[in-house]
C-alpha cells in the first residue's frame, strides 16, 4: 500500500515538475527565440567557415 501511494505521489510530483518546466520554458523560451535565432545564425556561419576551411585543407592535400 505504501509503495502504491509512493508511486502515485511520485508520478504526480513528476507531472507537476513537467508542467512547471513547460511553463518556465514557455516564459523564458519565447523571448529567447529571437536571441537563439541570431545565435544559431552565427553558429551556422561559424560552421560554414570551419567547413570551408576543412574543404580547403582537404583539397590542398
Amino acid at each position: 500500500m505504501v509503495k502504491v501511494a509512493f508511486g502515485l505521489s511520485f508520478s504526480r510530483w513528476l507531472l507537476l515538475l513537467y508542467v512547471n518546466i513547460n511553463i518556465i520554458h514557455c516564459l523564458f523560451y519565447l523571448p529567447m527565440l529571437k536571441v537563439r535565432a541570431d545565435f544559431a545564425k552565427k553558429q551556422r556561419n561559424r560552421l560554414n567557415c570551419v567547413a570551408s576551411w576543412i574543404n580547403w585543407l582537404v583539397s590542398g592535400i
